[in-house]
């Protein structure tokens, strides 16, 4: 570890030390649970993670989630939030999520006598893919990775060095992201997108995304595995077929963030 990532560390456990007791926000992604992690090495059962797994996360993350709290020993509590204003899947759901599901944990900080509620924003994220930081900033939430400058790489590679099973995690994001805005979300359609990227997944396809737009299935990769899609084509038409899609295309600008925005 370089000196300059050292003092980052340093100052991140400062923060920690200086809560006394926190609520972490917890998904089980690359900063939060390195969040969480130091957060119990410092505090210890003063520090507890909290998942939301509503059905806007996949049962694969909310699992994935789950065994990474157990193998670094962290206490995580389950909520289920899920505002009744994303049913049409307004443009600033990412604000209303973020909103209910920060007061939720907020409540459970209170219940348990937590000084503080934190999340796993960091340094090197772009606000713009990012609108649910209004909320965080609006409910008085801390940021102490992005307060302590710490950037993902350098999340990643300490990650790795504390041998955290998601060092090498790929991004991830709720369900809603791939269905437009403005239409309506409802289970049955979330739980086809997922079963559609759990397809995909067991092509060995990981960093990917699915969206939906009515009965067309718009598959998004790197670009450097859209061949690995094609050669699957009859295999993936014929089930994606089966969870109700009538037309599926493979997007050849590849996978990118924040498309649907």
């Amino acid at each position: 570890m370089h000196v300059g990532m050292n003092e980052k560390l340093n100052k991140l456990e400062s923060m920690l030390k200086q809560m006394k007791s926190v609520a972490v926000a917890y998904s089980g992604g690359v900063d939060s649970t390195f969040l969480l992690y130091e957060a119990q090495k410092i505090l210890g059962k003063n520090a507890v993670g909290v998942l939301n797994t509503s059905p806007i996360n996949s049962t694969r993350s909310i699992q994935s989630a789950r065994d990474t709290a157990e193998i670094i020993g962290a206490n995580v509590i389950e909520i289920s939030v899920l505002d009744s204003k994303l049913k049409m899947n307004p443009h600033d759901r990412c604000y209303i999520c973020k909103k209910s599901m920060m007061s939720e944990i907020k409540k459970v900080a209170e219940s348990l006598n937590l000084n503080c509620v934190a999340e796993g924003s960091i340094a090197d994220d772009d606000p713009s893919l990012r609108p649910g930081m209004k909320a965080i900033e609006e409910l008085g939430i801390l940021s102490p990775l992005k307060d302590a400058g710490l950037m993902k790489s350098e999340i990643r590679q300490m990650s790795a060095e504390a041998k955290l099973p998601t060092a090498d995690s790929v991004s991830g994001t709720c369900l809603m992201t791939r269905i437009p805005f403005e239409e309506e979300v409802n289970e049955e359609k979330l739980l086809a997108v997922e079963k559609a990227e759990e397809i995909l997944f067991s092509l060995g396809i990981i960093n990917l995304r699915v969206r939906c737009h009515k009965n067309l299935a718009r598959i998004e990769v790197p670009c450097e595995l859209l061949e690995k899609v094609t050669a699957n084509r009859g295999y993936i038409c014929s089930e994606f077929k089966k969870l109700g899609f009538k037309y599926i295309c493979l997007d050849l600008e590849g996978y990118r963030a924040g498309s649907m925005d």
